[in-house]
């Protein structure tokens, strides 16, 4: 299997500063999203510490390995940011969400922490790979909202998992087939929370992988992205 990617990064139309990071490795199949909370120093030198981390990652023979080592990479940046607790206010703890993509062959695998998000496009039906670790989501999985109602929701924007903030990460895992002509899109919640999954399906599906990021970007920015927008389009083929 063959796997190309594009990617963006954008500071949005409100924040500052942009405090996610992304790592693209079309030579090992790994794609990663990482978006960084406690503000700028703090934020943002999560997120790097992510991608710096999964940046040494080395070239596996089976996904099984590759997986075991992207787990290695967010536990050890995940020690390096608690161990740095004491430099930062409560207020500005550096923090990450993170979400991966693993391919080799046709053996995929997708790994995050937090609310960033991975979708599937196949045969022109998209869906999401990953469930929030976020409080409504929990609050959608009892049954006391809807899903439809999580953006209006008062702790919309809380997450209950996150890289940095607690000495055992809590990293969730999941292994799914990769087919020719799959793609895939890992994003900040800052994406997904503009675009809905029937928008995501139609823009994926944009022959030129290039422009479908593109579209996917300037619809963020054309409705207020009020954060920073980063996303990683990949495009599976024989």
């Amino acid at each position: 299997m063959q796997c190309h990617s594009s990617a963006a990064s954008h500071v949005g139309l409100v924040r500052e500063v942009n405090e996610d990071h992304y790592l693209c490795r079309d030579d090992v199949g790994l794609w990663a999203v990482a978006d960084g909370m406690g503000g700028h120093q703090a934020g943002e030198l999560a997120s790097r510490a992510i991608t710096r981390h999964l940046q040494q990652v080395p070239a596996c023979s089976q996904l099984s390995q590759m997986v075991d080592m992207a787990r290695q990479a967010i536990e050890g940046a995940n020690r390096e940011l608690t161990s740095m607790e004491s430099q930062f206010g409560l207020a500005r703890v550096p923090g990450s969400t993170v979400a991966l993509l693993l391919v080799h062959g046709r053996e995929g695998a997708v790994a995050w922490v937090g609310d960033s998000r991975v979708y599937r496009l196949r045969d022109a039906n998209a869906e999401q790979v990953t469930r929030d670790h976020s409080h409504v989501q929990e609050l959608i999985d009892e049954g006391v909202i809807s899903a439809d109602e999580t953006e209006t929701h008062p702790m919309a924007h809380v997450i209950t998992r996150a890289v940095g903030i607690d000495p055992d990460v809590r990293i969730e895992c999941i292994h799914l087939e990769v087919q020719p002509g799959d793609r895939f899109l890992v994003c900040s919640d800052g994406l997904s929370r503009l675009l809905p999954l029937a928008e995501i399906a139609q823009d994926l599906a944009t022959e030129d992988l290039e422009q479908s990021v593109k579209r996917m970007l300037d619809k963020a920015l054309q409705r207020g992205a009020p954060d920073n927008v980063t996303l990683i389009a990949v495009s599976c083929a024989e």
